[in-house]
């Protein structure tokens, strides 16, 4: 049987903590790198990845990457094993099955004109992977390939970083484009911007009447629209720490940390009208 992946996960590169973000990042470099000695892993960690950690702790990750047959190390250098990554493509194909347009159904999503599904949950945070789980699908299987959005502030960039990131480069991994604008223009804003940029998905700071300046999201393409309207609370209590005049640092991540957790339900709303679709478009494309 394959290697044991205990400590650490070839699936969910997501995985919280300061020790599964370095292990994550070292595989990143090496896959990227085909083969990379020790050295060349410290200097890559601190310039490229802005990881400083003594070579010790690098020293003691890589051993446990190497004890769970992720990683060779031959010598000083390392190189990815090659039964893991096997495992991962044979993993792969089966999740591949999962993107079929025959799962539409199994994901609760509207398959007619005019059909509409709701998706509540007890918190932003739990909301996160169904909202993220849909938008993939529908960029994935619909034919239009510009999707155009709003949201009134960069919650998911300060909040879920990772995820955020993660979401935004296999959006547009199949050369899709993503227009999104957010609906306000301060310190924080433009900080959030600048965590989850990424090529192909364009993103722009502008106050517009079209939509609440609080708690708003929506996204239109194709057919469908996506969108969710925060509770009043949520939606303040966000406004409150993006409107502080303070630059954004740690004790500001923890803040919005926290209230991606807050029990506080929270719905999605995911609608096919293709001439909804078109006006939300149109009202957002001059803005890009």
């Amino acid at each position: 049987m394959s290697g044991d992946y205990t400590t650490y996960n070839p699936i969910n590169k997501n995985l919280a903590g300061k020790s599964n973000v370095l292990k994550n990042t070292i595989v990143g470099i090496v896959a990227a790198r085909k083969q990379v000695s020790l050295r060349e892993m410290t200097d890559l960690l601190a310039a490229a990845h802005d990881l400083l950690t003594s070579r010790a702790t690098l020293y003691r990750h890589v051993a446990e990457l190497v004890d769970s047959q992720v990683l060779i190390r031959h010598k000083k250098h390392l190189s990815l094993n090659l039964v893991w990554v096997s495992d991962v493509i044979k993993y792969g194909r089966e999740f591949e099955k999962l993107l079929d347009d025959s799962h539409a159904a199994d994901l609760g999503l509207p398959l007619k004109e005019f059909q509409k599904k709701k998706f509540i949950a007890q918190s932003l945070k739990e909301l996160d992977p169904i909202w993220n789980n849909i938008h993939l699908w529908l960029g994935l299987h619909c034919p239009e390939t510009e999707w155009y959005g709003y949201n009134s502030r960069p919650w998911h960039a300060l909040g879920l970083a990772g995820a955020e990131k993660t979401l935004h480069e296999n959006l547009v991994f199949n050369d899709f484009s993503y227009n999104l604008l957010y609906g306000n223009t301060g310190s924080i804003d433009e900080a959030g911007q600048d965590l989850v940029k990424t090529e192909g998905y364009n993103s722009k700071l502008e106050k517009c009447h079209h939509f609440m300046p609080e708690g708003h999201a929506l996204w239109a393409g194709a057919e469908y629209v996506i969108e969710v309207i925060f509770p009043d609370k949520l939606a303040a209590d966000f406004g409150k720490l993006f409107d502080a005049d303070v630059s954004y640092s740690e004790p500001d991540k923890k803040k919005f940390e926290d209230l991606f957790s807050s029990i506080t339900p929270i719905t999605l709303e995911l609608r096919r009208s293709k001439s909804e679709a078109a006006k939300w478009r149109k009202i957002l494309t001059p803005y890009f």
